[in-house]
C-alpha cells in the first residue's frame, strides 16, 4: 500500500490504517521522543499522546511525499515531548540550573559511530540536551527554541554552548 493510500485511509479513520501508519513510523518517533523524555513508560505515555494528535488531525494534512508525512510526524512528537517535559516542570528546572563544573577543551578527533554519539547526547542534562537535540538535530532557530521552550533566545544559545562543551568533555572521556 502507497503512503498516499494510507494517509487516505487514516483521513477516513481507518483503524487498520491507523495501524498501518502506527507500525510504520512507530520505531522512528519512539528514538526522537526518547531523546527528549528518556523513560520508557513516559516515552511510551507522550507517543501514545502524539499519535492520538496525529489521527485526530490527520484530515486536516496535505500529503505531498513521505518526507513532508515524515516531517509532520516529527513535528507533532517533538511538540507532545517538549509538553510533557514543561507539564512535570522537569524543563524549566533543567534550564536554570546552571553548571559551572564545564571544562572548555579543544575538538577531539576521533572516530564515532551515530549510535556512539546518539548514547553521548542521552547523558547530557535535560536542558542541554532538549536544546541540542532541537538546534542541531531538527534544525529550529535560536528564536523557534526560545519560543517552545518559553526562555529566551540567550538562554537557548548559551543551553547549546554548554551542550557542546558537554559533548566534549564526555568525548574525551570515551577515547
Amino acid at each position: 500500500m502507497t503512503t498516499h493510500e494510507l494517509i487516505s485511509l487514516c483521513k477516513r479513520s481507518d483503524r487498520r490504517g491507523q495501524k498501518m501508519l502506527y507500525e510504520r513510523f512507530i520505531t522512528k518517533m519512539t528514538r526522537l521522543c526518547w531523546r527528549y523524555v528518556k523513560d520508557e513508560e513516559d516515552t511510551k505515555d507522550v507517543l501514545a499522546e502524539a499519535f492520538i494528535k496525529i489521527f485526530q488531525h490527520v484530515k486536516n494534512f496535505d500529503f505531498h511525499d513521505e518526507v513532508g508525512l515524515e516531517a509532520w510526524l516529527k513535528r507533532i512528537v517533538v511538540n507532545q515531548s517538549l509538553m510533557f517535559l514543561r507539564k512535570n516542570r522537569n524543563l524549566v528546572r533543567a534550564i536554570n540550573i546552571e553548571d559551572n563544573h564545564l571544562l572548555l577543551i579543544a575538538p577531539v578527533e576521533i572516530e564515532l559511530h551515530a549510535e556512539d554519539l546518539y548514547k553521548l547526547i542521552l547523558e547530557l542534562p535535560l536542558g542541554y540536551r532538549t536544546v541540542f537535540n532541537l538546534y542541531v538535530i531538527e534544525g529550529y532557530s535560536h528564536k523557534e527554541i526560545a519560543e517552545q521552550l518559553t526562555i529566551s533566545e540567550s538562554a537557548s544559545r548559551s543551553q547549546l554552548t554548554h551542550a557542546r562543551q558537554r559533548l566534549m568533555t564526555l568525548l574525551s572521556k570515551n577515547t
